[in-house]
């Protein structure tokens, strides 16, 4: 039970990073979402806004946010059971609850 919320909180947590937002100060490119038509801080923009180094930057975050938890719980588990749900709803919850504007 603690391996669930342990891996689910890592989840929680890693989906609540706009890996856009790091990117467009990692790589200098302010404006990139504020400045795009649909202000959606995604990988589409990153690419689009800031370059090919952000968006790769950006893919591989919100990629990595997802699978990481999940592979790092079947690995520790060895095995899929229910307590692999949460594991796999967690990052999209942190996403969910994040603000998308300016």
């Amino acid at each position: 039970m603690l391996r669930c919320l342990l891996y689910s909180l890592l989840g929680y947590f890693g989906g609540s990073i706009l890996y856009a937002r790091l990117a467009q100060r990692l790589f200098r490119c302010e404006g990139m979402i504020a400045e795009s038509p649909d202000q959606n801080p995604g990988a589409a923009n990153a690419f689009a806004r800031g370059g090919l180094a952000c968006g790769l930057f950006t893919l591989a975050g919100d990629v990595f946010k997802g699978a990481l938890p999940v592979a790092l719980y079947l690995r520790a588990a060895q095995s899929m059971d229910a307590c692999l749900i949460p594991v796999l709803a967690a990052p999209a919850h942190g996403v969910r609850r994040q603000s998308y504007g300016g």
